[in-house]
């Protein structure tokens, strides 16, 4: 999913099952081909907030999201991937108080590597 309207536009979340949501939301659905977790860190790579449009209620639209290319490496590569980011992403996420060097030393790193890994 991914946030349409206002301040969140272009905040992405992964969900799986049934859930009623409102227009205010885009649904992407995947395909077997691509790993969902692969297609999460990628969109989050991709800072689709950027792409938002207006002052009030930024909007982000679906025909945006269609104009979008994503380089797809095969899966058994895209689940290396994610694999790797996923660790980076729980150490960044894990470490909580009195260390907010580390906290941001960490975040740089997946930054930096999640870049490197998505942009082939």
């Amino acid at each position: 999913m991914v946030a349409r309207v206002g301040a969140n536009a272009g905040y992405v979340h992964i969900a799986q099952g049934e859930y009623d949501v409102s227009d205010n939301t885009l649904i992407i659905q995947h395909n077997k081909n691509i790993d969902l977790k692969f297609l999460y860190h990628t969109l989050v790579n991709m800072k689709l907030n950027q792409y938002a449009k207006g002052a009030g209620q930024p909007l982000i639209t679906a025909g945006q999201l269609k104009l979008m290319e994503i380089n797809v490496p095969p899966l058994e590569e895209q689940q290396r991937i994610v694999l790797i980011l996923d660790k980076f992403e729980t150490l960044t996420n894990s470490i909580t108080e009195g260390l907010p060097l580390a906290i941001e030393q960490s975040q740089k790193r997946y930054e930096y590597y999640r870049e490197l890994l998505l942009n082939f």
